[in-house]
């Protein structure tokens, strides 16, 4: 993400979907259970972890 506008943690907007997901680094995961492939967290220069899923098709 390069807009700075931004305050809300990206996953502000997927919290009613990953509750039960766990915490990664204090934040809530954005990927369901469901989704297959590799998971990487990464953070971007805000400090928000970002989650970064490779799927195999």
């Amino acid at each position: 993400m390069t807009t700075s506008s931004i305050t809300k943690p990206l996953y502000s907007t997927s919290q009613s979907q990953s509750q039960s997901q766990g915490e990664v680094a204090g934040t809530r995961l954005l990927a369901p259970r469901e989704f297959q492939g590799r998971r990487r967290y990464t953070r971007d220069k805000d400090g928000d972890t970002q989650l970064e899923t490779t799927y195999t098709s």
